[in-house]
């Protein structure tokens, strides 16, 4: 199946596929290190000192799926050895899980239906809950200190991360599609191009942009915000001025964002780009087999993960000569 997620940790990257199937696999070698088997699509993967955690749920979005006459809605959480990917503990989830993100001791898991739950890491016991107020899935959580941010719909949430106490709501004009935060500032980019900058600790708006597309990704890098949108389009913005700085058309719609010093890392389809940031030039460009769904960089190789299971490790400073470290089919 489809590498959904993919994080790394050392030498070890982990990857998160559709199928359930999780891998670990040496940065350098490509070579397979283990692999575990979820009960369902891998839709949250974090890892905590030598903890991998993982949150899986129904592949489906909108379908009900049955079993024995009765609506299947729950998901798992489960706790992982990186070293080994020996089971730690597993914990079923009233709700599908469709994203996570970890603070400390505390595992969040965003769920279908708005829900949000927190969990212990060292034994996966629940220790509180949150249902927003619309029934959206939450695909999109970060923590800054105490403060839990997510967004469900037309709004974004900000909880106390200990208690699970809603602190402020943000209402915006598009459905929250995907959010960064900045010191004590949050970044929101939603459906419909707005874009709103807040403050992380009252939910004041502090600024609103508007661009051509939904906001399917956002980074920041000092005053730079890069958007990648839905329309084909890369969009950087500054925040202090207002002004947009650059646009970059590509291939499709952006799946996976990353900056590393002054270059861009853009997965769009079925390509791979790294652009400069200052200018939007663009620095390479990288045909993959399949539709790159996540990417992330390591010193200087840069890791993908493709719809079709393929796994692609590039050193980025000489890719411009396409020169592949590794390409690795045989693991998924």
């Amino acid at each position: 199946g489809g590498v959904r997620l993919l994080s790394i940790k050392g030498d070890i990257v982990i990857l998160g596929c559709v199928s359930g199937h999780v891998y670990a696999i040496d940065i350098k070698t490509g070579k397979k290190l283990w692999e575990f088997k979820a009960e369902d699509t891998v839709w949250g993967l974090s890892i905590k000192d030598d903890i991998v955690v993982l949150g899986c749920g129904n592949i489906f979005e909108s379908i009900v799926m049955l079993k024995n006459g009765k609506i299947l809605e729950e998901g798992y959480a489960y706790a992982l050895d990186i070293n080994t990917g020996r089971e730690i503990w597993r914990s079923k989830i009233k709700h599908d899980v469709r994203s996570l993100s970890i603070k400390d001791d505390i595992v969040v898991l965003g769920c279908k239906k708005g829900y949000i739950l927190a969990l212990d890491i060292n034994a996966g016991n629940m220790l509180w809950e949150f249902k927003a107020k619309s029934g959206k899935s939450i695909r999109n959580l970060s923590i800054k200190n105490d403060i839990l941010l997510f967004g469900c719909d037309n709004y974004l949430y900000a909880l106390d991360i200990d208690t699970g106490r809603e602190l402020w709501r943000f209402k915006a004009e598009g459905e929250v599609k995907s959010l960064s935060i900045k010191k004590d500032n949050v970044l929101l980019g939603c459906r419909g191009g707005y874009v709103y900058l807040l403050d992380i600790n009252t939910g004041e708006k502090m600024e609103r942009f508007k661009v051509v597309g939904s906001v399917l990704r956002l980074s920041i890098k000092d005053d730079i915000v890069i958007l990648g949108c839905n329309r084909e389009c890369v969009y950087a913005l500054d925040i202090n001025a207002g002004e947009n700085l650059w646009a970059f058309k590509t291939d499709g719609d952006v799946n996976g964002l990353s900056i590393k010093n002054d270059a861009v890392l853009l997965g769009c389809d079925n390509y791979l780009y790294a652009l400069d940031i200052n200018t939007g030039e663009e620095i390479w460009k990288f045909k993959t087999e399949s539709a790159v769904l996540d990417l992330s960089i390591k010193d200087n190789i840069v890791i993908s993960g493709c719809k079709r299971g393929h796994v692609y490790a590039l050193d980025f400073n000489i890719i411009k000569n396409y020169s592949i470290i590794q390409k690795i089919k045989q693991v998924l």
